[in-house]
C-alpha cells in the first residue's frame, strides 16, 4: 500500500467544548456507544460544527460502527463473525484515516465491500460494508 497523503485525525468528544484539533481534523472519530440513529446524528453533528473535517466515524457497539462523509455518504460497518478483535476507538480511528485515504484517491465507498484492519501483532480485524446513504 502506498502513502495517500498527510492528514489529522482526533477524537471528538462530546461532552466537551471542541477542541481546536477537532475542529481543523481532516478525519474525526467518536467513541462510546450508541444506537445507529444516535451515531448518524452525531456524524451529521460533526460534520456540520468541524468544516474542515471530511470524514467522522461513530461508534455503535463493539460489532460496529458508522462513518459519514461530507459528501453525504454514509455507511455502516460491522465486525464479520469470524473476526476476533472488538470495534473500539482505536479501530474507529484507524477506520477514519483508511476512509479519509479512499476520499483523498477519489475511491468511492459504495465500493469497499469490505475492511480489512491489521495493528500490530494483534489479528486483522475484518468489517463488512453496508452503503447507508
Amino acid at each position: 500500500m502506498a502513502a495517500v497523503d498527510e492528514h489529522l485525525r482526533a477524537k471528538f468528544d462530546q461532552r466537551a467544548v471542541p477542541s481546536r484539533w477537532s475542529e481543523c481534523a481532516d478525519a474525526l472519530y467518536v467513541p462510546g456507544t450508541r444506537s445507529v440513529a444516535d451515531a448518524l446524528a452525531v456524524v451529521d453533528h460533526v460534520l456540520k460544527r468541524c468544516p474542515g473535517c471530511l470524514v467522522v466515524v461513530a461508534r455503535v457497539s463493539d460489532r460496529c460502527c458508522l462513518a459519514g462523509a461530507r459528501d453525504g455518504t454514509r455507511i455502516r460497518m460491522t465486525r464479520a463473525a469470524t473476526s476476533m478483535p472488538s470495534v473500539g476507538a482505536r479501530e474507529c480511528a484507524a477506520v477514519a484515516s483508511l476512509l479519509h485515504g479512499q476520499l483523498v484517491l477519489r475511491a468511492p465507498w459504495r465500493r469497499l465491500g469490505a475492511i480489512e484492519l491489521r495493528q500490530g501483532s494483534r489479528p486483522p480485524l475484518r468489517l463488512r460494508v453496508v452503503v447507508l446513504v
